[in-house]
This record gives C-alpha cells, sequence and structure tokens, in this order.
C-alpha cells in the first residue's frame, strides 16, 4: 500500500464512519482461545457515553496469568456479576443496526461468538456492521500496531490498558484522530 493514498484512504474511511455516529466497544476475555470467553464489556455512544460496562461471569475460571499479565480481572472478581446469557439482549439491542468500532474487531467479534457458543447461545446480531480502528489505523500510519502504541502517537491520554471502558475510549479517540487529520 502506498504510504500517501493508504493515509487519504483512512482519513475518508474515518470520516465516513464518524458520520454514521458508530458505538464503540471493547472486551476483556479468558485468554486468546476457542475456548476463551467475555469476563468485561463496555459500549460507548458516539459522544463517548457509557452504554454498557460491566463485568460478566464467564461459564470457567480465569487463568491466573491471564489476570496476572493482562487485565488484572480475577475470578473472584467476576463471581457475582451477570453472565452472557444474562447481558446479551441488552448488548444485543444496543448494536442492533449500527455502526460498532472496535480496535480489533475480528477478535471481538470472534469472542462475542465464543461466549454465545459456552452458553449455548445462537449467534444473531440483527444488523450490526463492526469495523476495524486497528486497520484503518494501519492504514492510516502505514504499519500494523497495537491499542497502546496507536494511542500514544494520536497524543491520548493512555492511562492503563485491558481495560474494557478505557479501552473503548481509545479506540474512539484513535478513529477521531484519523478523521479529523488534514489529507
Amino acid at each position: 500500500m502506498q504510504a500517501s493514498g493508504g493515509r487519504k484512504a483512512a482519513i475518508e474511511f474515518a470520516r465516513a464512519k464518524l458520520v454514521l455516529r458508530p458505538v464503540y466497544i471493547d472486551t476483556e476475555t479468558t485468554g486468546l482461545g476457542r475456548d476463551a470467553e467475555i469476563i468485561e464489556i463496555c459500549v460507548l455512544d458516539h459522544d463517548g457515553l457509557v452504554l454498557i460496562d460491566t463485568l460478566v461471569k464467564p461459564t470457567q475460571p480465569i487463568p491466573w496469568y491471564v489476570t496476572a499479565k493482562v487485565h488484572g480481572i480475577s475470578s473472584q472478581m467476576v463471581a457475582k456479576s451477570p453472565t452472557w446469557r444474562e447481558i446479551w439482549p441488552d448488548v444485543a439491542a444496543t448494536l442492533a443496526g449500527r455502526q460498532v468500532a472496535v480496535f480489533n474487531a475480528a477478535f471481538d467479534e470472534r469472542m462475542m461468538q465464543q461466549s454465545h457458543a459456552a452458553h449455548r447461545l445462537r449467534w444473531q446480531l440483527a444488523g450490526a456492521e463492526f469495523f476495524c480502528v486497528m486497520q484503518t489505523y494501519a492504514q492510516f500510519c502505514g504499519r500494523l500496531t497495537n491499542l497502546a502504541a496507536a494511542s500514544q502517537n494520536c497524543r491520548l491520554s493512555v492511562q492503563t490498558a485491558h481495560r474494557a471502558r478505557v479501552d473503548a475510549e481509545l479506540a474512539r479517540g484513535v478513529l477521531q484522530f484519523v478523521g479529523n487529520c488534514r489529507r
């Protein structure tokens, strides 16, 4: 990809998506594998208002090393939280028919589907269109990078990464940064 053409296309894409007033999501999970589940989810509206922000009780314990090295969320912290089955109706209603911005859309969408499978739910989400802020930013800057680096490059305040609300706010900031750049 050409840097200038890629940058211009990324800016135009971000602007087009911002006009549609997307919602922003982020999740934290029990891991990365095929049996991993969501243990925290945050959904923000276009203006940054919190629509959903909750811990989620998974069907399995959270591995100690994921707690220690990734997000700090323990099985004890989620023990009295609602399950994915319990929160899904609200999540589905919030995302239905919307543009859904996610820093790593493929991962979060896969985790939603895996959480569905763990709770024996049929995957269905009416009219939500996921798009990837990470890929948009990669096209903008010419290389793939993680959320913390993208946020720093966009001059966003990075408090603590790897919690759903902070990461959803950072994804929102990255998309807005790209969309507000001059060509």
